[in-house]
């Protein structure tokens, strides 16, 4: 190759090489530039970032926990009202406990005609049951019933004890009383008194008090003894006790069996 081409050569080669660093140089010139504003919005948006961040959690938190906070206050607001009426339940019970009506029965005799009064010739004799209310409010729709059982064995274990009917309902105030009387032929007296036959008087009394709550007594006495005049040899007072079975109040007692 002649002198003049190398020469050209160079001169084509150099040329080329400042075009490339020129070319080079721009392009780096341009990245700079770009990572220049890159890094001003980055920048910029650091700054912002903050302000836009705390405002955005906050909302962010209470949107997600708007419902779990309701939720909590919900369950902490049933828990009170339950609280409170398992509160206001024992304070009713307490109230109903000291204020409501206790019916009972209280003594029973043998009389003849009305209540207290001797016995006339010719009248038929008695047995008197008095109830009484034992509470410090009144008794609703007293009704008692009187019955009898006469026996030389006592009070069978399979005894139904049938109930015949009630005395109409009656109020019954706090500490007050009623009676219920039920006749006994002089035959039944007879065997009585002279030891034949063992008398038991049975029955109940049902009651509502002033809380609406319904309520039952059953109750049972037995002839246990006779006081006699010194002088006459006429009875002047029966002796009943308790009976054996069929004293109890409310769910105390044993279901009713029919009659």
């Amino acid at each position: 190759m002649s002198k003049h081409k190398h020469r050209r050569q160079r001169k084509k080669t150099k040329k080329a090489q400042k075009i490339h660093a020129k070319s080079t140089a721009l392009v780096q010139t341009i990245e700079n530039d770009i990572q220049a504003q890159v890094g001003k919005a980055d920048k910029q948006e650091h700054k912002e970032r903050p302000k836009m961040g705390v405002a955005s959690k906050v909302w962010k938190w209470v949107i997600e926990s708007a419902n779990g906070v309701i939720a909590i206050f919900t369950i902490i607001i049933a828990g009170i009202a339950i609280l409170q009426s398992f509160i206001y339940s024992a304070q009713l019970s307490g109230a109903k406990i000291g204020q409501r009506a206790y019916g009972y029965a209280k003594t029973a005799n043998i009389i003849a005609g009305q209540p207290s009064q001797p016995l006339p010739q010719g009248a038929q004799r008695q047995v008197e049951v008095t109830f009484g209310n034992s509470g410090q409010t009144w008794a609703r729709n007293v009704s008692t019933s009187v019955n009898f059982h006469l026996s030389s064995q006592g009070i069978p274990q399979d005894f139904a004890y049938p109930m015949e009917d009630h005395s109409p309902p009656v109020l019954l105030p706090p500490q007050g009383e009623t009676e219920l009387l039920k006749a006994l032929s002089e035959d039944q007296f007879s065997d009585v008194t002279h030891g034949k036959l063992m008398l038991f008087v049975y029955g109940e009394i049902t009651y509502q008090d002033v809380f609406g709550d319904h309520h039952r007594t059953e109750y049972m006495f037995q002839l246990g003894g006779m006081v006699k005049d010194s002088n006459t040899g006429q009875i002047k007072t029966y002796m009943f006790w308790q009976g054996p079975t069929h004293n109890c109040a409310d769910d105390d007692c044993p279901p009713q069996k029919a009659n």
